[in-house]
């Protein structure tokens, strides 16, 4: 089984996943690229096979990219 990514927010001793708050359009149907440096996070439809969801074979079609702004991400 491959990783997920998400996001979660730890408040009043409890771990929330608050990603659907603060990614337009989240979907756990994704494969999110995240930046080694600056904000900008690439999404790519995540194809069928999970067996290799660790490397860029698990990415299909790039869909949108995603800024950071404002507390939150937005589609570019």
């Amino acid at each position: 089984m491959g990783s997920e990514a998400y996001f979660i927010d730890y408040d009043g001793g409890k771990w929330t996943d608050v990603s659907s708050k603060i990614v337009d359009g989240w979907s756990k149907n994704n494969y999110y690229v995240f930046p080694r440096t600056g904000t900008t996070v690439q999404v790519f439809a995540k194809l069928p096979d999970e067996s290799e969801s660790d490397s860029d074979t698990a990415k299909g079609k790039k869909l949108y990219d995603l800024a950071w702004k404002d507390g939150r991400f937005t589609r570019k």
